[in-house]
């Protein structure tokens, strides 16, 4: 079974592979490859050091339940083609949180969007 732990632990791995080999076109002599290799190599491991893991949680976290709401286009567009979420959407019984929190457990803490984004 791949858990998010493991699939993220993957992605990594795979990032640092991707960095290693365009590093290797760093050593060329050719200087437009030298160039190529360099940039793509940074590009990667910023992507995957400052992107993925500080600003893309961040403003998920600052965002709250407004980071998975779809433009009016896309929405309308989701209606039309019968993809709507109300359609594959479950019962509160049948969901993990509602079980858990009938069974005496507290809910997961969900933080409220900030009123500034209101």
């Amino acid at each position: 079974m791949v858990t998010q732990t493991n699939r993220r632990r993957h992605q990594y791995q795979l990032v640092w592979v991707l960095t290693a080999v365009f590093s290797a076109f760093a050593l060329a002599s050719i200087v437009i490859l030298k160039s190529i290799g360099l940039g793509m190599a940074l590009a990667i491991a910023v992507d995957a050091t400052i992107v993925r893991a500080l600003i893309v949680p961040a403003t998920m976290r600052l965002l709250g339940c407004r980071n998975w709401r779809a433009p009016a286009p896309l929405a309308r567009l989701h209606r039309r083609l019968g993809l709507d979420e109300s359609e594959l959407s479950t019962p509160a019984a049948t969901r993990p949180a509602a079980a858990a929190t009938a069974a005496g457990a507290l809910p997961e803490a969900q933080s409220p969007a900030p009123s500034w984004l209101e």
